[in-house]
């Protein structure tokens, strides 16, 4: 059940930091202090691209580009749901409604076994340290509410911008 549950790039950090595949102190770390689940960029465009039926196995995930605005609008994947998590900090009511619509659209995704939809919320932050500070936060008040599934893109926009430009 827990395998299906987590996404296989995490798998595979736990199990080479576990069996000495890659032991480094870094690696272990990086997933000890992990706010969420680390997703790679393979994984979710190989995700994105597989077949949806209700007997499918593995982890689905509800693309969260939290990205401001101008980034998003400036270019973005089409299956994204745009939450600005500036507003969490400059506008917290629109905020809480903009979650409202974002868990909502993911329930409708779900029922109508939609391209788009996954249990596993996956947030997208720019993939810039500097100005992910707002994206962590939004990962936090997620987890504060309680969501089972909760990811976060590694490398965030700049990986999937990289991975379809050497691909």
């Amino acid at each position: 059940y827990y395998c299906h549950k987590t996404p296989k790039s995490f798998q595979a950090d736990v199990v080479s930091i576990l069996f000495g595949k890659d032991g480094s102190e870094a690696a272990s770390k990086n997933v000890t202090q992990a706010l969420c689940l680390p997703v790679s960029v393979h994984e979710l465009v190989e995700n994105a691209t597989m077949e949806v039926s209700p007997d499918s196995e593995g982890v689905r995930f509800f693309l969260v580009d939290c990205r401001p605005a101008e980034q998003y609008n400036a270019g973005h994947l089409s299956t994204a749901f745009h939450l600005d998590c500036n507003l969490m900090l400059q506008e917290p009511s629109t905020f809480a409604t903009a979650v409202v619509g974002l868990l909502s659209a993911q329930r409708q995704a779900l029922a109508a076994n939609s391209l788009a939809a996954g249990e596993h919320l996956c947030i997208l932050g720019s993939g810039r340290m500097e100005e992910d500070g707002y994206v962590h936060m939004v990962v936090a008040a997620f987890l504060k509410r309680n969501i089972r599934h909760v990811s976060m893109l590694d490398g965030g926009y700049i990986a999937i911008h990289d991975y379809f430009g050497h691909h």
